[in-house]
């Protein structure tokens, strides 16, 4: 995948959430849930990602789950969700550093974890983030550049796949984003 690909690709996903973000309005937004086999929705969102994980030294490590794990989703907006997660990782991961996306199961719910290589969030509220605009505080106080509609969108679209979306500090350091999602 080229870098011009890629963020013809980026420019076309930020389109596309502030279009769903305005469209969805108060009532969230519509999923078509069915049931996905989560392999290969991780591995095209690492593929997304690839290209600008290489051009900064970024290494993605994906550590699937058991074969042919399936979750209950709307296809579509869990690639964009991952795509989000993963770019974002790349955003905030130093050179030299590694991305890890993992896939964890329980009896009814799989999570599915993207661990950047950051600084984690230092002194601030991860749940900030999921706000709309939330990030445009933290921008103003120099404590980030994004838009703050990225991570809403996940939030949204997560929801709407009657999922739930949370993001920690990891023990390691760096941020964990985790989206549970039921098992089909």
């Amino acid at each position: 995948v080229s870098s011009s690909r890629v963020a013809v690709q980026r420019a076309e996903a930020v389109v596309y959430d502030l279009l769903a973000v305005a469209k969805a309005g108060d009532k969230g937004l519509l999923a078509e849930i069915v049931p996905v086999e989560i392999g290969s929705v991780v591995r095209e969102a690492a593929l997304l990602a690839s290209a600008s994980a290489a051009e900064n030294q970024i290494q993605l490590a994906i550590l699937p789950g058991g074969p042919n794990l399936r979750v209950l989703a709307d296809p579509r907006l869990l690639t964009r969700v991952l795509d989000n997660l993963l770019f974002n990782a790349v955003r905030h991961t130093p050179s030299g550093k590694t991305i890890t996306l993992s896939l964890t199961e329980s009896e009814r719910v799989v999570a599915i974890t993207v661990l950047d290589g950051g600084s984690g969030f230092g002194d601030i509220d991860p749940s900030i983030l999921f706000e709309k605009y939330g990030q445009v505080k933290l921008r103003a106080a120099g404590k980030h550049r994004g838009v703050g509609l990225g991570l809403y969108f996940c939030a949204l679209a997560v929801s709407a796949m009657e999922g739930t979306i949370t993001a920690a500090n990891h023990s390691s350091g760096g941020a964990a984003f985790t989206v549970n999602l039921r098992k089909a």
